[in-house]
C-alpha cells in the first residue's frame, strides 16, 4: 500500500531515463537493466521513493549523484539521523536540538548536515556518544542563529561517530 503522504507518482519511466534525468550519460547506463517500468514517489520532504515487495516505501538512492540529500524535515529534542537515507540530509530546526549517534553507520561513513534554524536562535548539543575534539575550541551547545545555514560534518570509525566540522552563519 502506497503512503498516503506521497503527492505524485510519477509512472511508466524507464530506469534508463530516471538516470539520465539525474544526470547520469548514455555511458554510465547500464544497456542491460530489464526493467520495463518503475514507480517513483515523490514524499512531502522531496525524496524519492519506491515501493519494495511487501508495499512498504523505501528511499531511493542513487550512489553518484553528488547533488542529492535526504530532507530529514523539522527537529526539535532529542534527534538521531539515519544514515541509511543518504550521506547528505538537512534539517529545519523548529526548537533546540541535541544530536544522538547516527544510526546505521559502517567504517569510515560520513554524514553531512545542512542545519537551519526557524522562528528564533536554536541551541545544538550532541549526546556523549558522538566524540569532540578535545582542543577544538568548540564550546557546547552552540548557539546557531535564526534562518542562517549550518553544516556539520560526522565521521563514523568503526566504533564511534566523530564530530570532524561544524561551520556556519552561512
Amino acid at each position: 500500500m502506497a503512503d498516503a503522504r506521497f503527492k505524485k507518482m510519477i509512472r511508466n519511466k524507464t530506469f534508463r531515463e530516471i538516470l539520465q534525468r539525474n544526470g547520469f550519460k548514455n555511458s554510465d547506463v547500464l544497456s542491460s537493466v530489464a526493467l520495463s517500468t518503475l514507480s517513483i514517489l515523490l514524499d512531502e520532504n522531496g525524496n524519492l521513493r519506491t515501493i519494495d515487495a511487501q508495499g512498504n516505501p523505501v528511499i531511493i538512492s542513487i550512489e553518484g549523484a553528488n547533488d542529492s540529500y535526504y530532507n530529514a524535515g523539522a527537529k526539535t529534542g532529542p534527534t538521531t539521523f539515519d544514515h541509511a537515507l543518504g550521506s547528505k540530509q538537512k534539517a529545519t530546526l523548529t526548537g533546540n536540538v541535541d544530536i544522538a549517534a547516527p544510526s546505521n553507520g559502517t567504517e569510515g561513513s560520513e554524514l553531512t548536515l545542512w542545519l537551519t534554524p526557524t522562528g528564533a536562535n536554536r541551541d545544538l548539543n550532541f549526546d556523549g556518544a558522538i566524540q569532540t575534539a578535545s582542543d577544538s575550541g568548540l564550546v557546547l551547545p552552540k548557539t546557531l542563529t535564526q534562518d542562517a545555514l549550518y553544516i556539520v560534518k560526522l565521521v563514523y570509525n568503526g566504533t564511534n561517530w566523530m564530530l570532524v566540522s561544524l561551520v556556519g552563519g552561512f
